[in-house]
């Protein structure tokens, strides 16, 4: 597959939605960032988790997600400790990014929650990687726990039968695509323009983190996935065209996504009071571009890349 220009861009452009939203509120297009990533992590984990063992695979995944979310949330979880005392569901949260103990937690850094599903979907691939037979056993569990999460409310059943799931499933479907061309692709981008309209027309009551487990979260589904998927394909079908200085510079950002993502939330909680909105994005995304540069490609040369080639070209 090799490095897929187009997927590095639209990191870049994910993030920035999940910052600008966090930098103003009433931007509420933004929440839809966390779904473009959830069909991405679909599409690149379906084109390279066979080019590996299942133990590899989520080596490479930990390896990958846990050492900068620990950097990144322990300042968050050291202060509300200090303030409130140990919240030990919370805390278990923060360290394992499991949700469930007992109720449904977020961790002490909120953008983890993302992480959980993530992980979630790492679990499941692993398995079909190690059997293929076990697809089947594997939806079919899926979807008794999102009938059961809907019917009964359990928090385990709501959290690994959430219907982000197939989120993650529409980025397998995308890699699955051959190339369509650029009219199809300009197909996609409409119908993903017109579902971002009307989407944002949608209850607001979807669009926290704390409303995440509830029974309206099936539109969720289809109120940011479906366009984030169209969004995906259709910006896959420009492959050939992602190239340039512009480019270059977004696809720099995109590789810096995870870093942008984990610690942008501090910069914006300090300056959301006290400056315009604009400014506060500007300081959070360079923040976040810093830790990238001091931070996370200090520590990826330390532990090393991933041992996937294809991993390592597109998700280092």
């Amino acid at each position: 597959m090799g490095r897929v220009h187009t997927i590095q861009v639209l990191r870049c452009v994910a993030v920035a939605m999940v910052v600008l939203v966090h930098c103003n509120l009433t931007f509420t297009l933004g929440s839809s960032g966390v779904d473009i990533f959830f069909v991405i992590s679909g599409f690149i984990i379906a084109r390279v988790s066979k080019r590996r063992g299942a133990i590899a695979f989520l080596a490479d995944r930990a390896r990958r997600i846990y050492p900068m979310w620990w950097i990144a949330a322990l300042p968050f979880a050291a202060y509300s400790i200090a303030l409130h005392g140990v919240d030990r569901d919370r805390l278990l949260a923060t360290a394992s990014l499991w949700p469930v103990y007992g109720d449904y937690v977020t961790p002490y850094l909120a953008p983890g929650w993302s992480l959980s599903f993530e992980l979630l979907f790492y679990m499941a691939t692993a398995l079909v990687v190690w059997r293929r037979s076990m697809l089947v056993p594997i939806v079919a569990a899926y979807t008794a726990a999102l009938v059961a999460g809907i019917s009964t409310g359990l928090p385990l059943l709501r959290f690994v039968g959430n219907p982000v799931a197939l989120e993650f499933m529409l980025g397998v479907g995308i890699a699955m695509l051959p190339e369509l061309g650029r009219r199809a692709g300009m197909g996609f981008l409409v119908l993903a323009l017109v579902g971002f309209l009307l989407s944002i027309h949608a209850s607001g009551d979807l669009l926290w983190v704390e409303n995440l487990m509830s029974i309206a979260t099936p539109w969720r589904f289809g109120q940011w996935g479906l366009p984030a998927a169209a969004l995906v394909a259709g910006a896959l079908q420009f492959e050939r065209l992602a190239h340039g200085r512009i480019v270059r510079a977004l696809e720099y950002c995109g590789d810096a996504s995870y870093s942008i993502y984990l610690t942008h939330l501090p910069v914006v909680l300090a300056l959301r009071g006290f400056a315009p909105w604009p400014a506060v994005f500007l300081a959070a995304f360079a923040a976040g571009l810093l830790a990238y540069r001091l931070i996370e490609q200090p520590l990826t040369r330390r532990l090393g890349p991933p041992r996937t080639p294809v991993l390592r070209e597109q998700l280092s």
